[in-house]
């Protein structure tokens, strides 16, 4: 072969690979992402309680809005027990593919120092994705219980230690806690009745079953509102919007007192970083839609909408924050 021939032939050769390498980059780019791709199928959202309490309640209202952002249906299973291990551990099991997410509350943040020992590494294994949603509890009576304010409680209860019955979503649930705040700050003590779930720990106060409940706002306000139960105080330091006429539990008997929930979503921790910023911009997109607001804040839910990063420091901190107080409290882990 001539000189000529085979700078030639090599010529050609060059030119072939760099057209092949300009294809396979036009491919590439041509091709969409997982992320871009998201969702190819019915999201599931995991639920860790049972059907009823407010996790429940905003469940069904973000999934219908991201269904209908999406094209594709976001089915809830509700998993209760274990104060939401359960459902949080099998999570965690899931692929990290975006199709599996899990809508959880404060009792996130209760549950490594309530739990003796986990399945599962709370900050190793989940991803969090965005903060949902804040908000105020209620404590709510029957109809026909005597008291009418949480001093008229108080007092009841120092005169029959252990007489009055009140019910929780599970031990080291946000119910749970949030009377145990009550009853160390009042020096009072009471009837623990744990339920797998705060929905029906609910019913049962609405059906006259148990005394009382410290529940949130979106499973226990429709009650109050329709006068099956009574609201003895807001748990946060000022009265909701969502219901001013009911007095701070501070301002009816217990000084100081304030308890509020949070509620977030995650992801299991295998979740590439760029799908969970497209499920995070999604949700965002959702909890910014005015009529999915206005559904949170009839609930007495304040919708929140921040960044995985944030979301992740407000969980770490509270992580810290109640492992202190439940400390201080003399809880002993299970």
């Amino acid at each position: 072969m001539r000189r000529d021939d085979a700078h030639c032939g090599h010529c050609v050769c060059s030119l072939l690979r760099s057209f092949a390498v300009i294809v396979a980059g036009c491919l590439a780019w041509a091709v969409p992402s997982p992320a871009q791709q998201y969702p190819a199928r019915p999201v599931r959202l995991i639920v860790p309680f049972a059907p009823g309490g407010t996790v429940d309640v905003l469940a069904r209202v973000l999934g219908a809005r991201l269904a209908e952002l999406t094209g594709h249906p976001v089915v809830v299973d509700n998993r209760g027990g274990a104060g939401g291990v359960i459902g949080t551990e099998l999570a965690t099991q899931a692929r990290g593919d975006g199709h599996t997410l899990l809508l959880h509350s404060a009792a996130l943040a209760y549950e490594p120092a309530l739990r003796a020992k986990l399945p599962y590494d709370t900050l190793r294994d989940l991803a969090p994705v965005t903060l949902v949603g804040t908000t105020p509890n209620l404590l709510v009576v029957h109809p026909a219980f005597p008291a009418r304010s949480a001093a008229q409680l108080i007092a009841m209860a120092k005169a029959k230690p252990g007489a009055i019955t009140f019910g929780t979503g599970g031990i080291g649930s946000a119910s749970h806690l949030a009377v145990e705040l009550f009853r160390t700050m009042s020096g009072t003590s009471f009837n623990h009745v744990p339920y797998k779930g705060a929905g029906p720990a609910l019913a049962d106060v609405v059906a006259g079953q148990l005394d009382f409940m410290i529940a949130t706002m979106p499973g226990a306000l429709p009650h109050v509102q329709a006068g099956r139960l009574r609201a003895l105080g807001i748990s946060s330091q000022r009265r909701s919007p969502a219901a001013p006429e009911i007095p701070t539990i501070a301002e009816t008997g217990l000084p100081g007192y304030e308890f509020s929930a949070w509620f977030g979503m995650l992801a299991p921790a295998a979740t590439p970083p760029k799908l969970l910023e497209r499920i995070g911009a999604l949700l965002r997109e959702a909890l910014h839609d005015a009529a999915t607001r206005a559904k949170m804040s009839s609930l007495g839910v304040e919708p929140q909408a921040g960044t995985a990063a944030e979301f992740s420091a407000h969980l770490r901190a509270e992580i810290a924050r109640w492992a202190r107080i439940i400390r201080e409290a003399g809880i002993k882990p299970q």
